[in-house]
Order: structure tokens, then sequence, then C-alpha cells
């Protein structure tokens, strides 16, 4: 039977109910997305779960979602609007999180990314320097201040960092994300093998195309430069992928789960690509060198839009005061 013909796995939990009971999570870029994914299923799972990002407007609806979806749960859910770029934000965000959980997390995932598609030679360095903080310097900031409670409390701990399936070999026209996502795989790999002393495993996922609304907006080149209508052109991707299909959230999630799990407890410094066979088979990014000068500027004008909206979404109050329960 050919790849084409299989359907996908089914989303639901693989893990039992309570995996996670008693146990606190910290995600960033949890709003949306792969965050959102991984933050419902470890609160399905009866994980106490805190959610950070830029925007308030995101991380209110996503919490009073997951919340709804998951009654049953053991766990409780909040967010923290915080900025993962700046050190000062990311401890006061920690802060706050022990206070609301009376925990420091022991699940860390590291989600929050900065990415659009664009020659090297386009890159605004404001734009380079956004995206490598939020990557690597985000990834850093967190680990770094959850880290050491850590290990000061003698408490095991596990870290996983999303990458992106390009991130080991390269990408034309994301090289700016290629090169954040692989210094964040080396820092995974340093940390997996120092901090296995204190019972703290790092673990990087790589996922290949995984339909999120946020991802596609920026990466999916012939939906901005205006040739097709109606969305983001998944046929392009499902082409570039050995499996012929997206990936799905739910099996994200599951995956996610699996490696936060004690059923992973001997995994560390591993990245795990999740691509449907796409590194192998070259990339799913491979088609763009046929994108004209005149386009490219169209594609660049769609992200600032895009980028701007979410600027404007933003507010100003003080990281304590935006935790909702």
């Amino acid at each position: 039977m050919s790849s084409q013909n299989l359907q996908p796995p089914l989303d639901t939990p693989m893990l039992p109910p309570g995996t996670f009971n008693g146990r606190v999570a910290f995600l960033t870029g949890g709003g949306t997305g792969l965050g959102k994914a991984a933050a419902t299923r470890l609160h399905h799972l009866g994980c106490t779960v805190v959610i950070t990002g830029r925007r308030e407007g995101p991380l209110d609806a996503t919490t009073k979602e997951i919340l709804q979806q998951n009654p049953q749960s053991l766990g409780k859910a909040f967010y923290v609007v915080m900025d993962v770029r700046s050190a000062d934000d990311v401890n006061r965000a920690v802060d706050r999180t022990v206070e609301l959980t009376g925990q420091i997390p022991s699940i860390v995932v590291n989600n929050a990314a900065g990415n659009f598609i664009s020659p090297f030679e386009n890159m605004r360095p404001n734009a380079f320097e956004s995206i490598s903080r939020t990557v690597i310097s985000g990834t850093a900031f967190v680990t770094i201040e959850i880290g050491k409670r850590l290990i000061a409390a003698k408490q095991p701990g596990v870290f996983v960092s999303i990458g992106a399936s390009y991130a080991g070999n390269g990408q034309p026209f994301l090289a700016t994300s290629a090169a954040a996502k692989s210094a964040t795989l080396s820092l995974v790999k340093s940390l997996g093998a120092e901090w296995g002393r204190y019972g703290i495993r790092h673990v990087m996922i790589s996922p290949g195309p995984i339909y999120t609304e946020g991802a596609f907006a920026r990466l999916d080149a012939q939906a901005m430069s205006g040739e097709i209508n109606g969305g983001p052109n998944q046929k392009r991707a499902q082409d570039a992928v050995p499996l012929r299909r997206l990936g799905t959230q739910g099996e994200f999630a599951n995956l996610m789960a699996y490696v936060c799990s004690d059923y992973a407890s001997w995994m560390t410094g591993n990245n795990i690509n999740f691509d449907g066979g796409a590194e192998a088979a070259g990339g799913e990014f491979e088609g763009l060198f046929d994108i004209t000068p005149e386009q490219w500027k169209s594609i660049e004008k769609s992200v600032r839009a895009t980028t701007d909206k979410e600027k404007k979404d933003r507010t100003a109050l003080p990281v304590q005061s935006r935790s909702k329960m």
C-alpha cells in the first residue's frame, strides 16, 4: 500500500490519563500553533501548564480553551505575557510561574520562534537579530533561569526545544532560521551531556511541514506572492514530503508528551526529525529558486503586514499582572 493511501494516525492522546499529575510545564510561544497543541495535550494528561508569549489576546483565548477542552484534568492553566528575548522578562515570568503554581517547572518547552522566507541578501539586520534572539537567545535565557533553579533544588526535569527538520543541513531562503535552530541543537546536545548528572534531560524535536496558521502565513511563498488564493499552498508542501501528507498537530503533541514523560527517561542530547522524510529527501523549500525579484518584494510586504499587525496586538502591562487561571 502506498503512503498516499495511508490514513493519518488518530490525534487522540496515546499516554494514559494522569501521566503528568502534579507536574508543572512552562511553554514559550504557547498561545498558538504547536505550542498551543503541546500545552493542550500536557494539560489533558494532568499537567499544570503556564503558557507564555508576547501577545495577551492569543494567550488568554488559549488558556480558556484549554480549560474548556479538558474539564476533567487535575492540572490548572495560566498565562504570563513575556518577551523571550529579554532575560529580565524571562526572570520575572519564571518568578510569576512559581508564585502561581507553587513549583519550579519540571517540564520546559522552548517553542518560541521567529521565521520567514527571504533571500539572505535581502535580510535586514534587525530582522536577523530578532530571529536569532528569539530562537537561540530566548532558549538560552529560559533554560538558564529554570535550569539553575532545578539544579539548586536538586530536582530533575526535561527541556524540549522545537527545532526544524532543515536545521542540520541548512536550507536556502531560511538561512537565518537554520543557523539559529542549528545553534539551539548544539546547545541541546551540549546540555544533554552536561546536565545529565543532575537528572535534567534535553531533547530537540524538529518538525517538518505541519499546518499552523502562523507558520504557513510566513513560509508559503506562492500564497504571499499572490500566485494562489484561498490560503497556504499545502499541496506544494505535501509533494515535498516522501509520505505525501502534512503532519498533524495531534501527532506532534503525542510525540512531545512522550519525550516529556518518564517513558523517555533514558533519552537526552537527542534530535528527533519528525518530518515524514522531508529532510532525507532534500527539504521542503527547494522549489523557491524560481521566485522572481518582484515576487520576493510582494512576499516581503506580506510578512511586514503580518508583523505590524502582531505588534499592534501586544500590550505594555507589567508581566506580573498578566496571568490568569
